[in-house]
């Protein structure tokens, strides 16, 4: 299943880009989005439709798709927020080429445990940027991909493409 985002979520932190945030980055294209020429991370988290199916849930992978408005390398991570934590993936250097980045995470990270239905619909999914060097750095996708086992036998359905 795939959930682009449907509002703000706890924190709106990048600098730059227009109101709302969650609304910059919840479509499949590559507009500008959000984005930020500051040296040191800055970071939002955006809310996503409750999943409402059952089973088990092998994984949550928060996507992002990032690129710099002129030469040079700056820098996102994917995130998540759990528990009120937040997480995030590798460093990953920005280009101007749009490319997609992305973090599996297999367990819940604030309990180490499986993760449940109830904990993911109170996560919240994110990306952090730093612009490196050019001018700035932008995000212009976040969604995220749960893969999960239905009862019975497994089951996959993309929502919200």
């Amino acid at each position: 299943m795939i959930y682009r985002p449907n509002g703000d979520g706890t924190y709106t932190n990048i600098a730059s880009g227009a109101s709302p945030h969650w609304d910059q980055v919840n479509e499949a294209g590559d507009g500008s989005g959000i984005y930020t020429n500051s040296v040191t991370y800055e970071y939002d988290t955006y809310a996503f439709a409750d999943p409402t199916e059952t089973g088990t849930i092998n994984s949550v992978t928060v996507h992002i798709r990032c690129f710099t408005d002129t030469a040079g390398t700056s820098y996102a991570k994917a995130a998540i927020r759990s528990g009120g934590t937040m997480y995030y993936g590798s460093e990953e250097s920005v280009t101007s080429t749009t490319t997609s980045f992305s973090k599996t995470w297999t367990t819940d990270p604030k309990t180490s445990a499986a993760w449940t239905w109830s904990n993911l619909n109170s996560a919240e999914i994110g990306v952090s940027l730093k612009y490196g060097t050019g001018s700035y750095v932008n995000c212009s996708q976040v969604y995220v991909e749960i893969d999960f086992t239905r009862i019975g036998g497994s089951y996959a359905r993309a929502i919200g493409l």
